[in-house]
């Protein structure tokens, strides 16, 4: 099973990911542009066997801009998890599984071809995030992972409805005990030590 995960990493996913300009590193895929950085992450399942393997793909922006603007320090090779955005990719490609698996029941060319459209879709994405400003845009409609590092950046850049939209995603998608006992608070907080321009209303 490893021999045909190496040679999916070594046929499949370095033929796609080296003309789109990115840099292997280990079981990561790297690429500077502009003040982002773009990261394809292959994750290894836990409990892997001699007679099956599982692996993840992890899709993740990093603005470097935001570190600058926040005065926090730049990154060129960010940790998933270290990331600004982060998603596996059957979030981005109807093409991906939630896990692809290598047993001795699979079509590895079948896979194969599955692997390089649902990377394909991948590079799409990131091809219609060019910066940090279509970055946030992009983020305060679809949601972050670090929504208060996005927000405060949307606070000091005095971007409105930006921060608004990051409002309105957090409190819609975490339940309203958690939102009101800490997020809430966490937001005004950002808002009052930003001495920020405008005003939102936490309660609509």
């Amino acid at each position: 099973m490893e021999n045909a995960f190496k040679e999916i990493i070594n046929q499949v996913v370095k033929p796609i990911m080296k003309p789109a300009g990115f840099k292997k590193k280990t079981l990561s895929f790297y690429k500077n542009e502009n003040d982002l950085v773009y990261l394809i992450n292959i994750q290894k399942s836990h409990g892997n066997t001699s007679q099956e393997l599982g692996f993840y793909i992890n899709c993740c922006i990093h603005s470097n801009n935001i570190e600058e603007v926040l005065k926090e320090e730049t990154i060129t090779q960010p940790k998933e998890y270290e990331c600004h955005f982060r998603k596996r990719i059957e979030s981005i490609s109807n093409n991906a599984s939630e896990k692809f698996v290598i047993n001795h029941d699979t079509d590895l060319a079948a896979l194969k071809k599955q692997i390089t459209l649902s990377i394909n879709d991948v590079l799409s994405y990131f091809e219609s995030i060019k910066d940090t400003n279509s970055f946030v845009l992009h983020m305060s409609k679809e949601g972050t992972l670090k929504q208060e590092e996005v927000f405060r950046y949307c606070v000091k850049k005095e971007l409105t409805k930006e921060a608004k939209n990051i409002v309105d995603l957090c409190k819609k998608n975490i339940d309203e005990k958690r939102w009101n006992n800490f997020f809430k608070q966490q937001f005004m907080a950002i808002l009052k030590e930003e001495k920020a321009v405008f005003t939102i209303d936490f309660n609509n």
